[in-house]
């Protein structure tokens, strides 16, 4: 997460949104304090299905998505800085 953060924070012109699955804001706010991680657009999936309606099977999952909102990739697993930026740079 604090490589998200970063990478947020760095490329503003990149729209980054965190999902959340199951739990509650509260439980959110209080991670989010705890590893001191501040992220825009954090959104609460209480019921879970954005793995489902994105087949996601595999936490972390991060999905690229163009301008236009399609699919353009996944990556499973942790991201490095580099990773992230080398996915972000094919998306340009």
């Amino acid at each position: 997460m604090p490589v998200f953060a970063e990478a947020q924070q760095r490329t503003p012109a990149v729209r980054f949104v965190f999902v959340n699955q199951g739990e509650d804001a509260g439980e959110v706010r209080r991670f989010l304090g705890a590893e001191r991680l501040s992220l825009q657009n954090v959104l609460l999936d209480a019921d879970s299905l954005t793995s489902t309606r994105l087949q996601v099977h595999a936490y972390p999952t991060t999905l690229f998505f163009d301008s236009h909102g399609r699919l353009q990739g996944l990556h499973m697993g942790e991201l490095s800085a580099a990773g992230l930026q080398a996915r972000l740079d094919t998306l340009r």
